[in-house]
């Protein structure tokens, strides 16, 4: 038991973070945060995790999104095998199919290029709109840049830079294009916006960026909308009267648009009613397969649930199940649930979880107009922990950090923990001592009891050496027996023992269950010393047990 519980500190600790290291508040744009995290001493891999609390029916559950390609290669989550019916990495692949969506970016680029082409219908205040771009990297996360629009009418080409380009996770994608009008507008304006062309710039080179053959642009909020309400040109409508049910006259969305032509995009875009009061500025479009008319048809999502989960909703493997996104324009999203866990490292196992593919998930609330999943930690692994923790603790911008060495420390200073391996260690030293004792005790009094008998024999020439094996070989008989059988119940008590003995803060057995195998070879040498050590008493205590004198023990026989 004593050599299974830092096995089961370590089980314990890697459950409870994730990974070797768990990173909370992490500051920082996403670029600067992968670079800077995989610039750091001893990391071998790491993934961002994004959570969010949904809806699964009436049941609040938790969802847990991570770039499954770069965790499986890492070998993220710290999964211990029993927790599954497959290890992580077959626990993680269906999750890797990404929905298509965006424009490939392609190389690692420091920067883009846009041409573009802006006019109003009226004058526009200072400071005068945004073009924006929300460039999605490999792990799923993305950025959203925002550089000046000139609206004089004219083509103009405009940087937007790219932060740690070189130390981003390649390859991106342009998830969605927009325009963010400013606040100071005091009349809804018409805006007239022709992309000529996108380029990416790589080492002083520009690649321009393509629309994918059958692909076409989006609206990315699916909502409905009126372009009279919006008073697109062409059309003409009461005051009030919008025209569709539910649609949001008011905000600034999208007259018209196309692409593929001439013009990587034309649109035509309207800007927001300054005197309604509303809160949406910006319009914004997707790419997607197929036309760009109608709400998109998401695909189902598949992910692993945790027992938890399973209870709550009442599902099982194979089911699938529809998320709702806490009414946040993400809408409802049905998941496939392809693999279970008895709990999903990192988190509380009492409460149900869904882990997803963070760039699916992306992909999907992209295609929704939805805000992207934002990373609220980063899971890393590492073949120094503690330099890796060292430097983490240094640098304010890694937030808040959390080391599987730390925690398993911990719980193997937990009062009760040592106490309760004090207690064990004890049993272990004086064990052996009680039994050579008890063997010392009974080989001398046997000894004593037959002194006559080992005389008279002596008298009738049994040499020493002789008596000696006689001695031993009867001290041997009625020890060996006993060793077998202690050795077989310490086994089984080694086996049993723990499941009521280890405990966690609540009284109630570990999680992850302690392992017993890491325990078995010691047992197996606990129980071989003690057994030598028994043989080595009963191979003195004869040899010096055997030697009678002739003389006293025949006239002890006399008088008596």
């Amino acid at each position: 038991m004593l050599a299974a519980l830092p096995a089961s500190d370590r089980d314990r600790a890697a459950h409870t973070v994730g990974a070797d290291l768990r990173l909370s508040g992490v500051s920082g744009p996403p670029a600067r945060q992968h670079g800077a995290l995989a610039a750091l001493p001893g990391v071998t891999g790491l993934t961002p995790v994004a959570e969010k609390s949904v809806f699964v029916g009436s049941s609040v559950v938790q969802t847990v999104a991570l770039d499954s390609a770069a965790a499986s290669a890492a070998g993220l989550p710290s999964l211990r095998q029993d927790l599954a019916d497959r290890p992580a990495p077959a626990l993680l692949a269906p999750l890797t199919a990404v929905p298509a969506h965006g424009i490939a970016v392609p190389g690692e680029p420091t920067a883009l290029e846009v041409t573009v082409t802006a006019s109003a219908d009226r004058p526009l205040p200072e400071p005068g709109p945004e073009l924006l771009l929300w460039i999605q990297d490999a792990n799923g996360l993305t950025e959203q840049l925002a550089v000046p629009l000139p609206a004089d009418g004219r083509p103009h080409t405009v940087t937007v830079p790219l932060a740690g380009g070189e130390r981003r996770a390649h390859p991106l994608t342009l998830g969605r294009l927009g325009v963010d009008f400013t606040d100071r507008q005091r009349a809804r304006t018409t805006l007239d916006l022709r992309l000529t062309r996108i380029g990416a710039v790589t080492d002083g080179q520009r690649t321009d960026l393509a629309l994918p053959p059958g692909w076409s642009w989006a609206r990315a909020d699916p909502a409905p909308v009126d372009p009279a309400a919006l008073g697109c040109p062409g059309t003409e409508t009461a005051p009030g009267d919008t025209g569709v049910p539910g649609a949001r006259g008011e905000y600034a969305d999208a007259c018209g648009w196309e692409g593929g032509g001439a013009d990587l995009l034309h649109a035509v875009l309207r800007s927001h009613d300054p005197l309604s009061g509303a809160t949406r500025q910006s319009v914004a479009l997707t790419v997607r397969p197929g036309p760009g008319t109608g709400a998109p048809v998401l695909p189902v999502l598949p992910a692993l649930a945790d027992r938890a989960l399973l209870d709550a909703v009442r599902a099982k493997a194979g089911d699938t199940v529809e998320l709702d996104w806490d009414r946040d324009g993400g809408g409802v999203q049905k998941v496939l649930i392809t693999g279970v866990v008895d709990g999903l490292p990192g988190y509380d196992r009492t409460h149900g979880h869904l882990l997803l593919d963070l760039r699916a998930v992306a992909a999907n609330r992209a295609l929704t107009g939805a805000p992207p999943p934002t990373a609220t930690r980063w899971w890393l692994t590492s073949d120094d922990p503690a330099a890796t923790r060292a430097a983490v603790a240094v640098d304010g911008r890694f937030g808040r950090p959390q080391s599987a060495p730390e925690v398993a420390a911990a719980l193997a200073d937990d009062p009760f923990r040592t106490g309760l391996r004090c207690a064990w260690l004890l049993v272990l030293v004086t064990a052996p001592l009680f039994a050579v004792t008890a063997l010392t005790l009974h080989t001398v009094s046997a000894v004593r009891s037959r002194q006559r008998e080992f005389a008279v024999l002596r008298a009738l020439g049994v040499r020493t050496g002789e008596l000696t094996a006689l001695l031993r070989a009867e001290q041997v008989a009625v020890t060996v027996p006993p060793v077998l059988l202690g050795g077989a119940l310490g086994l089984l008590l080694a086996a049993l023992l723990p499941a009521f003995t280890v405990l966690d803060d609540r009284a109630g057995p570990v999680f992850p269950a302690l392992a017993t195998a890491p325990g078995r070879p010691a047992t197996v040498l606990t129980a071989l010393a003690a057994g030598l050590l028994l043989a080595l008493a009963v191979l003195v205590l004869t040899r010096l047990l055997a030697r009678v004198d002739l003389v006293r023990a025949l006239r002890a026989g006399e008088d008596g």
